[in-house]
């Protein structure tokens, strides 16, 4: 299964790592390639894939499974744009929708990823891998990996790419479900300080 990842930030990045260390074939897209080049030398497992970080015609064209790894607003803008862009895509939503630290409310009213689901009406949506760190994804530790889901086909991309990169995949339930694990994610980053 070809892997695609929209955006190179540290969590893009460290999954495109881990993908790679288990040699998942795996491309990443950004609005700046060079920046990310320049952030990607700091995952050595990065080193060896010069074509990794590509254009986004190339990853949308090749990949089978997209993983939504923009910061929230960014994908919710973008999938409100340009819904066709997953059309018949299996989709991984990993984007938690959390507000700037800098603003006194850090979470976005309602549920992120049934916004996206909305906006992307003929994609295959599950959220998954939103409740673990950048630096926690970075490792291989073999931590579980909570999911929601609507559609068994993206259960089973979730399952087996969870799985490939050594992560226990526990399926919580339907889509619906999706803003526990971003209420998990918000606590988790209230309480190691990340919000702080």
């Amino acid at each position: 299964m070809n892997v695609g990842i929209l955006g190179a930030g540290p969590f893009g990045l460290a999954l495109a790592a881990r993908l790679a260390r288990h040699k998942a074939d795996v491309r990443v897209t950004t609005r700046d390639r060079a920046a990310a080049a320049e952030r990607a030398v700091m995952y050595p497992d990065l080193a060896n894939t010069p074509a990794l970080i590509t254009d986004t015609a190339t990853v949308l064209g090749e990949s089978d499974l997209l993983v939504l790894a923009l910061p929230y607003p960014v994908t919710l803008r973008l999938s409100q744009r340009f819904p066709a862009f997953a059309a018949g895509k299996l989709v991984i939503d990993v984007t938690n929708p959390l507000f700037p630290p800098d603003q006194d409310n850090p979470f976005v009213a309602g549920d992120g990823c049934l916004g996206i689901t909305r906006a992307l009406p003929y994609a295959r949506i599950a959220k998954a891998f939103n409740t673990l760190t950048a630096a926690r994804i970075d490792t291989d530790a073999p931590d579980a990996a909570p999911y929601a889901t609507d559609d068994e086909s993206a259960a089973d991309a979730v399952e087996n790419i969870a799985r490939r990169i050594g992560l226990r995949p526990v399926r919580i339930g339907p889509l619906a479900y999706a803003s526990h694990l971003e209420s998990a994610a918000l606590v988790h980053q209230l309480t190691s300080g990340a919000l702080s």
